[in-house]
């Protein structure tokens, strides 16, 4: 007889037992019940990508997230280099430049821009070269064997120095070079403009985004990217970060939750939020998405498919 029917059979209200799942999930909606509370109505700053420009850092700055994950986490590269057959490109195919004064937004020292493309740095930044080059030879195709004639751009020497560097993820093609891009940049403007098709080989490499490693670390965690000002790591008790600190203690009291204050561009006046994955967690990750966090993990599956 069970007590269901003991407490029948002497009249007594029968008692359902509660299934022990029941409690586990109050337990959990319980203990997020702070942070629901603390983010309602909170719209955070969001982090935006940055539009793929002039420098060839604007296309692999997917490197940099590497270096902003907790060395408690372990060590992934999301990104790598493989070298690949020979490539020949037309010179207008390279849309972006490693290294130059003035076309780095991240070099202090020669007060760097942002321009959106070559052309632009090239009209902003190279009226000195093509001056002198069509003073002499006009707007000409030897104009632009002028300008790749000089020593430092070092892709058309023989054999080719620098290198071709193909983005995976996008198809684009910048020019990893240590000099030249003064000259580089005004010769590729020159010859865009009047239609002289100049081709450009060298040894190439392909920048791409590592499957492997990026499902290595979502496996295991979730990284979110929140601006500093909306959850600073030294604030009150009753603050995000503390609510999320409290909430993402294990049973043994340790914290399943990292937090990087990012010193690189692009992601200056941002933090990483590095949460070891489990039900709960992917509950609060999910809750911070709709306030704006950037989900870093959805961005790198997206880059290595």
């Amino acid at each position: 007889m069970t007590n269901l029917d003991r407490q029948q059979q002497h009249g007594e209200t029968p008692v359902k037992r509660i299934p022990w799942w029941i409690h586990l999930y109050g337990e959990i909606t319980g203990s997020l019940m702070p942070l629901r509370t603390r983010l309602k109505g909170e719209t955070f700053r969001q982090f935006v990508l940055p539009l793929p420009n002039a420098h060839m850092e604007s296309l692999d700055y997917i490197c940099k997230l590497d270096q902003i994950i907790p060395p408690a986490c372990g060590h992934f590269e999301f990104a790598k280099m493989r070298p690949i057959p020979e490539m020949t490109v037309d010179i207008s195919e390279i849309t972006a430049i490693g290294a130059g004064k003035g076309i780095d937004p991240f070099v202090n020292d020669y007060s760097g821009m942002v321009y959106a493309s070559l052309d632009d740095f090239a009209v902003d930044g190279c009226q000195r070269e093509i001056k002198k080059a069509t003073d002499i030879y006009g707007m000409t195709p030897e104009t632009v064997e002028f300008l790749l004639s000089y020593y430092e751009v070092r892709i058309t020497n023989d054999p080719p120095g620098d290198a071709l560097i193909k983005i995976s993820w996008d198809g684009r093609i910048a020019l990893s070079n240590s000099g030249g891009a003064h000259h580089f940049s005004a010769a590729r403007y020159i010859a865009r403009r009047i239609g002289y098709r100049r081709s450009i080989t060298g040894k190439s490499f392909e920048l791409y985004a590592d499957k492997k490693d990026v499902n290595k670390f979502l496996n295991d965690y979730i990284m979110l990217l929140v601006s500093k000002g909306d959850i600073p790591l030294k604030s009150s008790n009753d603050s995000i970060c503390s609510v999320l600190q409290k909430i993402c203690r294990n049973n043994h009291g340790h914290t399943m939750m990292y937090y990087t204050e990012i010193c690189v561009e692009p992601f200056m006046g941002f933090a990483a939020l590095v949460f070891e994955r489990n039900d709960k967690i992917e509950e609060v990750a999910e809750m911070l998405k709709k306030c704006g966090a950037f989900d870093v993990g959805g961005y790198l599956v997206n880059l290595a498919t």
